[in-house]
């Protein structure tokens, strides 16, 4: 085969593994989303920080956290770090399973050999008691609306003493 008639074949194979490679789990851009959650100046710990993407935002690509014991979250979408720029709805609620060691000697003991009913009962009908300087662990489902900036960046949220600030929770009273 002549250089000449080469080329344009080793042109169109490496344009195919260039597109190959972009592809998948690749997904769109994200920048690094990561930031605190407070209730009165008080850490947030093992909370599920959600974000759903605004229908205007273009690819729709929602994310999620977990808050750790001082309070910190870092945006997982698509199984990777980030999220995509634009506008989410935020709901902020105590995250499902197991509850971290430091949160659960205020679980109940009779239920140490139940990961869930533990994790339920650390703050069952009540914020879970607080440490001086310690976690709070939530009750309830908060929510935002929130923009994350083409750079992103920190995005913290405070979390109101009263009662918890969702649709759901507004239609019950």
């Amino acid at each position: 085969m002549s250089l000449s008639r080469f080329l344009p074949l080793a042109a169109i194979l490496a344009a195919a593994a260039a597109s190959a490679a972009g592809c998948g789990a690749s997904g769109p851009d994200l920048v690094t989303v990561s930031g605190l959650v407070t209730q009165e100046g008080q850490p947030v710990a093992h909370a599920a920080v959600i974000f759903s993407p605004d229908p205007s935002n273009a690819p729709m690509l929602a994310g999620e956290g977990v808050t750790d014991a001082e309070g910190r979250y870092r945006l997982i979408s698509d199984e990777r770090n980030g999220g995509v720029p634009g506008k989410y709805h935020v709901v902020i609620s105590r995250a499902a399973g197991e509850l971290p060691p430091e949160l659960a000697a205020a679980s109940n003991p009779a239920f140490a050999d139940d990961p869930f009913m533990a994790a339920l009962s650390a703050g069952a009908g009540k914020t879970a008691p607080k440490k001086k300087g310690g976690p709070v662990v939530i009750e309830g489902e908060y929510a935002f609306d929130i923009e994350v900036a083409a750079k992103g960046g920190a995005i913290d949220f405070e979390l109101p003493k009263d009662a918890p600030k969702t649709d759901e929770a507004a239609a019950a009273n």
